[in-house]
């Protein structure tokens, strides 16, 4: 590795530190969402794009803790595209629960339970904490021109999949339903719905993606 000067070395303690928290926050949260603290274990709990991009979002992180316990050196391109591709993905779980999921929870179930570690964790302090990480320690400049398209096919293949087992597969244990989300269910939203959900999700995760690519650009360049 190259010499570190002392403010590499204060940015790669305070990012070990920050990543160690941070991981820790998610990993109560996706025990608990997984109710393992209850002693009712849960496995449906991982079908949802939540719980998925929470995972990633844990695994990236303590990937980063273990890299920092040496240098920022060891933060590899390949990582930095993974981190990107995470960043995204937990960026979108926030986004479609707060402005489609969670309207339609409370419009139809006045009992919802909105404040438990589990949803404010993994839908809001893990989108904004992985976006400070990035913000403040990812390494810019890594990525590719397959990144946007990787990160725009990942969550459509999770949709694809999503919505093909709920035509086939069995109910799913505390929803009432074979599918994970309202709107990938003809039955609620008919297939045109479905399919009007699925074309304006794409829009916006191209949109985020692209502008967060962009950004990652500039940012890459105005460290040079």
């Amino acid at each position: 590795h190259l010499l570190l000067t002392k403010g590499d070395k204060m940015k790669t303690k305070i990012s070990f530190i920050y990543k160690l928290i941070f991981s820790a926050i998610i990993l109560i949260s996706i025990i608990d969402r997984a109710g393992i603290f209850a002693l009712t274990i849960k496995p449906y709990s991982f079908f949802s794009f939540t719980s998925i991009s929470n995972i990633c979002v844990l695994a990236v992180t303590l990937y980063g803790v273990f890299a920092c316990r040496r240098s920022l050196d060891d933060i590899t391109p390949r990582f930095a595209r993974i981190q990107f591709l995470c960043l995204i993905m937990i960026l979108i779980t926030g986004i479609v629960y707060s402005f489609i999921l969670l309207p339609e929870k409370l419009a139809n179930n006045p009992d919802y339970k909105f404040f438990t570690i589990p949803n404010i964790v993994g839908h809001y302090v893990a989108p904004v904490g992985m976006l400070f990480d990035w913000l403040l320690f990812g390494k810019k400049g890594q990525l590719t021109k397959r990144e946007p398209i990787i990160c725009i096919c990942v969550p459509l293949l999770y949709c694809f999949i999503a919505i093909i087992y709920g035509n086939i597969g069995p109910e799913i244990p505390g929803l009432n339903s074979s599918y994970v989300y309202f709107f990938m269910d003809p039955a609620v939203s008919g297939w045109s719905g479905v399919i009007i959900w699925t074309l304006a999700m794409l829009a916006g995760i191209v949109l985020l993606t692209l502008a967060f690519y962009v950004l990652d650009r500039k940012m890459a360049h105005k460290n040079k």
